[in-house]
């Protein structure tokens, strides 16, 4: 009888840790997934805004001559 207690606690807690392990897993790849995307729109919005700074400087040279 205790025997077959601890092998069943044994079952149960190795079926949890597998889930647990499955989940963590899951949530790796969703915050790797939300890095590569900020990273990615970081970039874009980097270029966009150097190249806004360069119409702006090509305006006022306009303007000024």
């Amino acid at each position: 009888m205790k025997d077959n207690l601890w092998r069943q606690k044994a079952v149960e807690r190795r079926a949890e840790l597998k889930e647990l392990g499955k989940r963590r897993k899951e949530l790796n790849n969703s915050r790797e997934n939300w890095k590569n995307k900020y990273i990615t729109q970081k970039h874009r919005a980097d270029l966009l805004e150097k190249e806004l700074n360069s119409i702006k400087k090509k305006l006022n040279d306009i303007i000024r001559d």
